[in-house]
């Protein structure tokens, strides 16, 4: 029955790491679109500078160049959140100075810094009204069925 456990378990880990590797792909996948989104709007802009350059300056053609920066930049913001899920899915983190780090890492390697580790608040689970097996005396809920400890048949 061991083995037949540890082998279910496998078979499960297997299935989340399949999972998690298909949803990291999807993101780069995703990146991968957005960096062809942003060459797109270099050669836009490069087409307005040219076409200004060669009708002379106006004001629509700045304002247009304003707004193909500001969509590169909107783009590079969803690149950014894209690739913290990808370092959330993969237990990794990024320090400030770009060195890719494990999620647990308390000090990064490249340049020292320091994480501040998230403090987590835990809240006690309310407490279930229990009752004693006959067989063991172990502490189990009142509406169990069988004991937990020794399988005894609770009535």
């Amino acid at each position: 029955m061991s083995f037949l456990n540890k082998f279910k378990k496998g078979v499960a880990e297997a299935g989340t790491l399949a999972k998690v590797t298909v949803e990291v792909n999807r993101l780069k996948l995703q990146i991968s679109n957005k960096k062809k989104e942003i060459q797109e709007q270099y050669s836009r802009i490069g087409e307005t500078v040219f076409q200004i350059r060669q009708q002379g300056e106006s004001e629509a053609s700045l304002a247009a160049i304003d707004e193909q920066c500001a969509k590169i930049l909107e783009i590079q913001g969803e690149m950014q959140q894209l690739e913290l899920k990808i370092n959330e899915l993969s237990n990794e983190k990024i320090c400030g100075c770009g060195k890719v780090l494990d999620l647990d890492a308390k000090f990064c390697v490249s340049c020292g810094h320091k994480f501040e580790e998230a403090v987590e608040v835990f809240t006690e689970p309310e407490e279930a009204e229990t009752a004693a097996c006959p067989s063991c005396q172990q502490a189990v809920q009142i509406d169990a069925k069988f004991c937990g400890s020794c399988g005894c048949t609770l009535s």
